[in-house]
């Protein structure tokens, strides 16, 4: 879906993530650009960037390398956390050159987290 409507994918993310604040649900909604939301981001504090399955982009061509672009301009001077396949070549081809990233590898995958289990 992000490389379909890249603005309206963010969006609905966005309102998810500030389900608790309606006057800023009011103010993504009014959002109409990939700049707008670009300048949204920027102007927030405290942001955690998180993308999933990202190496999905690679595939998408133009369209992908657009959008993945896109994302790290949302993501400039923020926290972000990117996770991409196993497999995925991209990742491994960078891990013998200087980035400024801090990769942890999960292997198995995460677990299930049930708030009754912390409790407890």
């Amino acid at each position: 879906m992000l490389l379909q409507n890249p603005p309206e994918c963010m969006k609905i993310a966005m309102l998810f993530a500030w389900a608790d604040d309606i006057r800023t649900q009011e103010e993504i909604k009014a959002l109409r650009t990939e700049d707008d939301i670009t300048a949204f981001f920027q102007s927030q504090a405290n942001v955690i960037i998180i993308v999933d399955q990202r190496n999905g982009l690679n595939g998408g061509g133009d369209r992908g390398s657009t959008v993945s672009r896109w994302l790290d301009a949302l993501a400039f001077g923020k926290k972000r956390v990117y996770s991409s396949s196993a497999n995925d070549m991209n990742y491994h081809d960078q891990t013998g050159h200087q980035h400024n990233e801090v990769v942890l590898g999960v292997f198995g995958g995460l677990d299930e987290v049930s708030h009754r289990k912390i409790m407890l």
